[in-house]
């Protein structure tokens, strides 16, 4: 199976899952140390709020407070 067939296998049910609101997070596929795919679903925050993203950098529970609050 080459990169892309491996992509086209793991994106197919990730898409179905995170609509059916059954997966929110974060994938990474590397192949030889080399990133094939990097691709993120759902909400790191629910309702909406805050989108997951690949790559996300650790973030403070006062930024978290702030975003929460603001979406209110």
């Amino acid at each position: 199976m080459n990169g892309a067939e491996l992509i086209e296998k793991v994106l197919a049910p990730l898409d179905i899952q995170s609509a059916a609101d059954r997966f929110s997070g974060t994938v990474l596929i590397a192949q030889e140390d080399q990133p094939i795919l990097a691709t993120a679903r759902g909400y790191a925050i629910h309702s909406n709020v805050l989108p997951n993203c690949y790559d996300w950098r650790h973030f403070s529970s006062m930024e978290y407070s702030r975003i929460r609050n603001a979406a209110q």
